[in-house]
């Protein structure tokens, strides 16, 4: 039960908001300082498998055969598997059905068979968790693009 009073609440609600306001303005602040004199940006992009497993279904949809460095992306995306045979979207959290699923059909695309242990365990965890069914918007449009999804 909640004894505050409404202007406790008015007051708290202020504060937060006076706060958030200036991480805002300083956020915005330390970014232009970080731009160049040009007014643009450059810098590393760090991003889930969902960027790797996408670059893999843009190769195969323009029919290039072998993918470039496909290799190197095979080798990204099964640094980057859980024990569990799950992907994440972040570091520390968990598996995540819609990359799993598209880190598992990518590394499909790229020559990986369907018995490896790693793609063995990816597939326990997409079924566990609901299969395809539980995708996300993106993943549909790319599987229905291979004919994997109405």
């Amino acid at each position: 039960m909640d004894l505050a009073t409404p202007s406790q609440h008015i007051s708290a609600t202020n504060s937060l908001l006076v706060k958030a306001k200036s991480a805002v303005s300083r956020a915005v602040e330390f970014a232009w300082q970080k731009a160049y004199p040009d007014n643009h940006w450059r810098g590393e992009v760090l991003g889930d498998v969902t960027l790797t497993s996408e670059q893999v279904f843009f190769y195969q949809s323009l029919g290039r055969s072998p993918i470039p460095d496909a290799d190197g992306y095979r080798k990204s995306l099964l640094a980057a598997q859980q024990g569990d045979g799950s992907w994440t979207l972040a570091p520390k959290t968990p598996g995540n059905i819609s990359a799993s699923c598209e880190a598992y059909l990518a590394l499909k695309i790229l020559g990986m068979s369907p018995q490896a242990p790693e793609m063995v365990n990816a597939k326990k965890f997409i079924l566990a968790f609901g299969g395809v069914a539980k995708v996300r918007i993106f993943t549909r449009i790319f599987f229905a693009q291979f004919g994997l999804f109405p």
